[in-house]
């Protein structure tokens, strides 16, 4: 199977009055996610992150406590009558967290009948590492920071990487100083990729990547205009098969069409913004960040609900909220289950 290179044209879908997003929801059989910042160790200190990010100050290398952990949240989810688990690592730089294989094997073990992996990395690790625990992963997200990334080590792994996992995209983060540079490179992956599957992304800077963060002003108007028009490319020449199938969600518009979701994309369209919709992020999404905090999504839209090193930990979680946030920051959150008629009744639900 193969999909032609795909330009998301976002200025013309507005202006061609393009119908109204009302639904986001999942595709296929119910699945719960867990987004979890192992840690903030970073061997990257990039300008546009916050240092709380990367500083390294929560390591977490207690591999039996978060074993304790994670088996009370895997149960309470399994009591609920899910059996379908995604799970996003992200840090810091996840593939240098020395507990994640074991965690992995962990979760595998947990009663779970189908797990799948991604991981948001900026693919530094060593190509030994990568072909060791290639074999964990579905999902690779692999964020391009223009500042400290080696580019021809970054292209061999990406290479590695596309024969070899279902999904793997190239998160160009466009640092507007590095402008150039990133779309240099972009143009050379695309080139060194043209007998190989490739993806790639246009990422919108946030001011410093944190939970309360706003959209990057960019100066350039050139640059603004090729956000809005420009997002995802892409060439899929073969199909990889997933380790577990499915786990996505659609964007649903209210004159019925429905697409896979692409968040840089519904960023850049200005429609993040879900004050007042029925979000099932209490049902759907666990985020455990590098403390070890346990809160519904990053977005803290709700109260935090404990920490997974606590041994009293217990949940007790409400189906729905209704957003009272400005807008969607996060994309782990924008994929969650959401509608603007609170009222709608999913066909799929979680049989309990």
């Amino acid at each position: 199977m193969k999909w032609t290179i795909v330009l998301c044209m976002i200025g013309k879908e507005q202006e061609n009055g393009m119908s109204e997003l009302i639904r986001i929801e999942q595709g296929g059989e119910p699945f719960v996610n867990i987004t979890w910042q192992v840690s903030n160790l970073c061997n990257f200190r990039c300008t546009y992150c916050n240092e709380a990010n990367w500083n390294g100050s929560n390591l977490n290398l207690d591999i039996e406590a978060i074993k304790a952990g994670l088996t009370k949240l895997i149960d309470y989810e399994l009591s609920r009558g899910y059996t379908r688990l995604k799970v996003f690592f992200s840090g810091g730089e996840p593939c240098y967290w020395k507990p994640l294989v074991p965690v992995m094997e962990h979760i595998l073990a947990s009663g779970m009948t189908e797990v799948k992996f991604a991981v948001n990395t900026n693919l530094s690790s060593k190509m030994s590492w990568w072909e060791k625990n290639v074999h964990y992963f579905d999902d690779v997200v692999a964020s391009y920071h223009p500042e400290f990334v080696d580019s021809d080590h970054y292209m061999e792994i990406y290479k590695f990487l596309s024969d070899r996992v279902n999904y793997l995209c190239g998160r160009m983060m466009m640092h507007e100083p590095t402008w150039d540079e990133v779309i240099d490179f972009s143009n050379r992956l695309k080139t060194e990729m043209s007998e190989h599957n490739w993806r790639v992304e246009y990422v919108p800077i946030f001011e410093e990547l944190s939970h309360t963060t706003r959209p990057y002003n960019y100066k350039n108007p050139e640059h603004k205009e090729f956000l809005e028009t420009t997002n995802l490319e892409q060439d899929i020449k073969y199909n990889v098969p997933a380790k577990a199938d499915g786990m996505g969600s659609m964007e649903v518009y209210a004159d019925g069409s429905e697409k896979p979701i692409n968040c840089n994309r519904l960023v850049a369209e200005n429609k993040n913004f879900f004050k007042g919709w029925k979000c099932l992020i209490p049902m759907e999404s666990i985020f455990i960040n590098c403390e070890g905090h346990i809160d519904m999504g990053s977005c803290g839209v709700m109260p935090r609900v404990g920490n997974l090193y606590d041994p009293e930990l217990e949940l007790d979680l409400p189906e729905s909220v209704i957003c009272p946030k400005s807008h969607c920051h996060c994309g782990t959150d924008i994929y969650i289950t959401k509608y603007k008629d609170r009222n709608y009744e999913p066909l799929n639900e979680i049989s309990t």
